[in-house]
């Protein structure tokens, strides 16, 4: 994890990509950022960390809800924010919707777009 300003100035440097649920909230204020976010279901999210996590159902659901809380709280401690507010992306995939090759398609599409404009 690295610092909000060193995040900032990596983004104004350029050709860089940011992870995280702070990324957003982070780079919300520059013009030369493309920002997008995958959601789920809660259902399918659970399924997806059994199969990566080697979870059981149960423990999976526990996972998946402990780290959701975990981003909730560290995003409004640290930024006053919610990550569900639509309006702080430029494109928004469901994944339960979506395949993931389909979601990288529209993500990469969606920069390229979104790039050429700046």
């Amino acid at each position: 994890m690295i610092c909000s300003a060193c995040a900032a100035f990596l983004v104004m440097a350029g050709h860089a990509i940011l992870l995280g649920h702070g990324a957003t909230l982070v780079t919300a204020k520059l013009l030369n950022v493309f920002h997008m976010r995958l959601t789920g279901s809660l259902s399918r999210r659970i399924e997806h960390g059994q199969m990566l996590r080697k979870l059981t159902p149960t423990d999976a659901a526990a996972f998946v809800k402990k780290e959701g809380r975990g981003r909730e709280k560290y995003v409004k401690a640290h930024f006053h924010a919610r990550l569900d507010n639509e309006l702080l992306y430029d494109l928004v995939i469901n994944t339960d919707r979506v395949s993931i090759g389909d979601a990288v398609a529209a993500i990469a599409e969606g920069a390229e777009r979104f790039f050429s404009v700046l």
